[in-house]
This record gives structure tokens, C-alpha cells and sequence, in this order.
């Protein structure tokens, strides 16, 4: 069975930001709702802080917002 990232299928990323890219989001869903999705900064600040904090335009592949996020959340409680 194929692993797969739990939020792919209701990422708003996917439904708003590569909406009219599509060969674009299949290869980044490939490679961060599947093949690597533990690596995804989306993913990251879900598991970390919580989805409310994942702002829509979070790139998968923008680990060092992704820790700035986490990193200001934690800061704050």
C-alpha cells in the first residue's frame, strides 16, 4: 500500500494555489503528498503547531518558513 500524506486530499494548496498548473501539481503532489511527504513545510507546521497556522500561499518546499512559523506560534504560548 502506497503512503501518502493524510492532507492531500484537502490541502487548500492544491484547490487555489496550482489550480491552473496542472502538470506543476501533479509533480509536487508526487513528490510532497507521496514520495516525501514528512519533508512537506505544510505537512511540517500541521504536525508541529496546527493546521490553523498554515497560511494558504505556504509553498510545500519552504522548510524555513515553515520553521519560522513554527518557531513564532511556540513563542507565543
Amino acid at each position: 500500500m502506497e503512503k501518502k500524506c493524510e492532507y492531500c486530499d484537502c490541502c487548500p494548496f492544491f484547490q487555489s494555489t496550482l489550480v491552473d498548473m496542472p502538470a506543476t501539481e501533479a509533480l509536487t503532489k508526487k513528490k510532497y503528498c507521496h514520495d516525501d511527504f514528512k519533508s512537506c513545510a505544510r505537512y511540517i507546521v500541521t504536525i508541529e503547531v496546527g493546521a490553523e497556522h498554515v497560511a494558504d500561499s505556504l509553498f510545500p518546499n519552504n522548510n524555513e518558513q515553515a520553521e519560522r512559523v513554527i518557531t513564532r506560534v511556540r513563542a507565543s504560548q
